[in-house]
């Protein structure tokens, strides 16, 4: 699917004329309908309500906190309230997001759900592209772009709900399934745990081993969740997150680049240009002088 100048517009239009859903049993408030083009670097933002975001297209980060994860064309994101997220792309994002709260449900089953989100978790769905959900967003923004019927009006919160109950049934398994009390030791919290050794240790060599000993289980186990949780092998992890964190310093220190491979774990500058070359396209003395001083990740 291509961009297209429409769906700005059709937010734009939601904007003034959907922020109030009240039906079905459901009452949600709309804080913003956003349909943005080529974000590059945000700041740190943290709201008081739920955020979806949908990767239009391009390639990325989303951070919560410490944690972080690649998002791609199809991501699909929940940021629970009160989360400090951030995206992140050097080449640009094209995304639409929804801000919402949910005021009141007389569904035991939609409680059940919002209250099974937990803030120490990524909510990151890929692949979405030909999701419901997602159709029905893009035809709801293109719609609003180009219908200024009074029928489109009357028929807004009807259309809206649908769309909120599309959502939802997206991240349903996923919410409920990390919340499952049948898994002693969740997959999801030992990824965590991996992820905070890594991000404290980048200078270091780090073997699977030194992670799967902090974590009291074995190699094998741990790379194996690497695969089914991430989707990658763990020695591709480390070296994303390595690359992550230098173009981090890149852009928003005056650290040396040697110094930088150093502190990323590269033995050599030679060795972390090659690395860094291929994995962002251009070599890092480029890449700081492109993103100078656009606060990627602080």
């Amino acid at each position: 699917m291509d961009w297209e100048k429409d769906l700005q517009l059709g937010a734009n239009y939601l904007n003034n004329y959907l922020l109030d859903i009240t039906k079905d049993g459901v009452s949600i408030k709309m804080h913003h309908w956003d349909a943005d083009k080529k974000i590059h670097f945000d700041a740190m933002n943290q709201h008081e309500y739920y955020r979806v975001t949908y990767i239009f297209n391009g390639k990325g980060t989303y951070q919560e906190g410490k944690i972080a994860d690649d998002i791609s064309n199809g991501s699909l994101i929940l940021t629970p309230p009160n989360t400090s997220y951030r995206l992140s792309s050097p080449k640009g994002l094209d995304v639409m997001s929804i801000s919402f709260s949910l005021l009141s449900t007389s569904h035991s089953y939609i409680q059940k759900i919002f209250n099974s989100v937990k803030t120490e978790q990524l909510y990151i769905l890929p692949d979405r592209n030909r999701s419901a959900a997602i159709l029905l967003w893009i035809s709801l923004l293109k719609l609003a772009a180009n219908d200024n019927t009074i029928y489109l009006k009357n028929n807004l919160e009807s259309i809206g709900i649908t769309l909120f109950w599309s959502i939802l049934k997206d991240f349903e398994k996923e919410i409920l399934s990390r919340n499952s009390k049948q898994v002693p030791s969740s997959a999801s919290t030992l990824i965590y745990q991996a992820k905070v050794y890594i991000i404290d240790n980048l200078a270091e060599p780090i073997t699977i081993k030194d992670i799967a000993d902090q974590l009291h289980i074995s190699e094998r186990h741990l790379s194996r969740l690497f695969n089914q949780e991430l989707g990658q092998p763990f020695t591709t992890y480390i070296r994303k997150e390595r690359i992550r964190k230098a173009g981090i310093l890149l852009s928003d220190s005056d650290i040396a680049i040697k110094d930088i491979a150093l502190q990323t774990g590269f033995s050599s500058v030679h060795y972390f240009t090659n690395v860094f070359s291929k994995e962002m396209d251009m070599p890092p003395g480029k890449f700081r002088e492109r993103f100078r001083h656009q606060n990627l990740i602080t």
